[in-house]
């Protein structure tokens, strides 16, 4: 049985529950404190909640524990009922002639019989679940989803497009119309909330930002009026947030969010909108540092741990009252620490902060820093916040294994470019800790997963949906194209888009095209503009023609780079400019930008390039696609592992402006002795070699 802690109303009988059930065999789960409904205008909160096959749904009255008033006891069991009852009758399939299909089953759990009212001991609780009727395979996933209210994740298009079975349409379709339970991993993330900070980790595409959205609609049903603030670094996930949190708050309670209390925060904010930045400044009575401020005095990728820092020294010497209950962080892989030990301070006691990050979002950084060290020490030297799950409570480490956004092969690819595995010139990066492989959901096919070993690596088919390999095959999944031009390139993916749109039965908004260097996207994206629009297809570039907030827009097919494209996901991604992946200054943040746009995608992936850097991007594609999606490789010893890090780290602004400099005056140089105005005399003996190719002619 799969034990998951909502919030507790009487602890006690919360843990003699617990126990009388911990040995019981029965495959299914115990929701404690969950779900919440309404009943005439109250939230009520269900005690416990059973769901099997074997036994079907029984809810146990927790509250009336000590009462001994029948009367009392069975008002509220009617309560639980309807509450219940209306829940389950939201899903159409539960409900045929007019009637729920199932029986709800409930039982006051208790020390002592109560006469005239339905209830069970701990001696007595076994038998009477097991007198209970089973339900179908069916009918257990549709409880499941009416209780966990997944129905809000169905998809809002209707499709009308998808004609044909084979499709690219209606594969998605398909996909998207499956039943959308959380697995037991997700539920305990989505429901258990420690008195406490909790760190929630896995994948892109492991549902950590739906995740959030349910925690937070959750908290505030229970706790309607207790300051709990979401935040995120991508502003295009703000609508997505809102979004989620409002229809699964509405679907709890029947009621809008209170934006008082429920915040849905940038980090940073802007003059238009607070952020949780500025709004800690105010607090402490300080004006807040904007972007172009910060950049100008901490540089372009230090900025926000600049501005946080200051903030934090003035923290660190001011008296300020806390502003938050809750702080629930999304992409904390994107945070400097400045900004964790900044917002810990402005978090009441106990200290509620929940942090989810992607395992995987940044190939460089292979896991993020342990709490002591982003959170940092108290005055006597101990951790502010230590991770340890005690039994029969909530859990504050939680590991998401399954990705459910990208296929299989998809991410395989996605990780042999990003680390370089079939490299010519051998892998970029590789994860210090061998065991991390397993960690993310591959398995060994053959060889040791050791240091300096040969190993051939899949990923483990339990960390996959099967949906995947029903509706989608890995030769129409994975393509790839190699250029002479850009103008070839743009008129390729036009053309490619135009056949989605028209034959393969897709919309404008199931498409992303992603570039991958953020500071060029306005000039290197007009080609495919001007291609697209030739043939009468509309298209935005977001943040220039449309809202930086805003990714899909009906009708027009979505343009990005990296840094906007993360958080965001389409069926079909087409990655163009890819060669400015293959090599080049910063190779590592490079490979990592070509990882991050192949794992936008939920089916398909198109990826693009010019000239050699894409002809040896092609090369590594077909390695990966020739061992059938395995990844085959000698993994680096200790020693070669250090060297890794050292020849590819990622360089610092100013370390790459120091190269470039360099790298000019190298050409003028050239161009001099080229033109006859130095000779070779006049070059360092130990710098000839570049200037002339052959050492003999002189």
């Amino acid at each position: 049985m799969d034990f998951v802690f909502g919030k507790k109303k009487n602890p006690q009988a919360v843990h003699d529950l617990v126990r009388a059930l911990r040995e019981f065999d029965v495959t299914g789960s115990l929701y404690i404190g969950y779900p919440i409904f309404d009943i005439n205008d109250d939230a009520l909160l269900t005690d416990a909640l059973l769901v099997s096959e074997e036994f079907g749904v029984i809810a146990f009255d927790l509250s009336n524990a000590a009462v001994d008033d029948a009367e009392v006891v069975n008002e509220y069991q009617d309560e639980l009922h309807r509450g219940l009852t209306k829940r389950f009758f939201s899903e159409r399939g539960l409900v045929e002639k007019r009637s729920l299909t199932l029986e709800i089953v409930i039982s006051s759990f208790r020390q002592d019989e109560l006469e005239g009212v339905d209830c069970c001991t701990p001696d007595t609780i076994i038998d009477m679940i097991q007198a209970c009727d089973p339900i179908s395979a069916d009918q257990y996933k549709l409880v499941n989803a009416a209780i966990q209210k997944t129905s809000v994740l169905k998809p809002t298009k209707k499709r009308t497009k998808v004609q044909r079975d084979d499709s690219f349409g209606a594969a998605i379709k398909k996909i998207e119309k499956e039943i959308a339970n959380l697995d037991r991993w997700q539920k305990k993330a989505a429901i258990e909330s420690p008195e406490k900070p909790q760190r929630i980790r896995g994948l892109a595409g492991s549902g950590k930002t739906i995740i959030l959205a349910m925690k937070a609609a959750y908290l505030h049903a229970y706790n309607p009026n207790l300051t709990i603030a979401v935040t995120f670094q991508t502003r295009s996930l703000y609508q997505q947030l809102e979004r989620l949190t409002e229809k699964f708050h509405f679907e709890n309670t029947q009621e809008d969010p209170d934006s008082e209390f429920l915040q849905i925060r940038h980090a940073w904010g802007s003059t238009r909108e607070p952020g949780i930045y500025s709004e800690i400044c105010a607090a402490l009575g300080i004006e807040p540092l904007n972007f172009m401020q910060a950049m100008q005095k901490y540089g372009r990728d230090k900025a926000f741990e600049g501005a946080c820092q200051e903030a934090l020294t003035q923290a660190e010497k001011s008296a300020f009252a806390p502003l938050y209950d809750y702080m629930l962080i999304d992409e904390a892989q994107d945070f400097p620490v400045s900004f964790f030990k900044l917002v810990y301070r402005f978090v009441k006691n106990p200290h509620r902060i929940i942090w989810a990050y992607d395992e995987l979002q940044n190939l460089g950084d292979f896991t993020m820093l342990p709490p002591e060290d982003l959170f940092g020490r108290n005055p006597d030297g101990t951790a502010c916040v230590t991770l340890e799950d005690e039994p029969d409570s909530p859990k504050q480490d939680i590991m998401l294994p399954i990705c459910y956004r990208n296929p299989p092969w998809t991410l395989t690819l996605a990780l042999g470019l990003g680390l370089g595995i079939y490299r010519e010139e051998g892998p970029i990066r590789m994860f210090p800790e061998p065991r991390f492989w397993r960690n993310i959901g591959f398995e060994v096919v053959s060889g040791e997963l050791a240091l300096g070993k040969r190993v051939s690596l899949q990923r483990a088919e339990d960390r996959t949906p099967e949906y995947f390999a029903k509706l989608i095959q890995p030769q129409e999944a994975i393509q790839h194209q190699v250029f002479g031009d850009k103008q070839e390139q743009g008129r390729w993916i036009a053309e490619q888009i135009k056949k989605n749109l028209e034959s393969d039965e897709l919309e404008s908004s199931d498409i992303l095209i992603v570039f991958p260097d953020p500071y060029t996207l306005a000039s290197e994206s007009a080609h495919v503009v001007k291609e697209l629009r030739s043939l009468n297809i509309n298209c935005h570039v977001i943040g220039k023609n449309s809202s930086q907030d805003l990714v899909f827009v009906e009708n027009s097919v979505a343009i990005t780079h990296i840094h906007r494209a993360k958080g965001n996901e389409a069926p079909m991604v087409y990655v163009a400019n890819a060669h400015y992946c293959a090599g080049g200054l910063d190779p590592g943040k490079k490979r990592n930008a070509l990882f991050t746009a192949i794992t936008r995608t939920k089916a398909w992936i198109r990826i693009s390039g010019i000239g050699l850097g894409m002809r040896a991007l092609a090369q590594e594609i077909e390695k990966i696609q020739q061992a059938h999606y395995r990844l085959t490789f000698t993994y680096p010893t200790e020693e070669q592992l250090v060297h890794l890090a050292n020849a590819y780290k990622d360089k610092s602004p100013d370390e790459l402006q120091e190269l470039y400099q360099g790298f000019g005056q190298i050409k003028r140089i050239k161009a001099m002795f080229e033109a006859g105005e130095i000779s070779i005399g006049d070059i360092p003996e130990e710098l000839r070699d570049l200037f002339v190719a052959d050492r003999d002619d002189f």
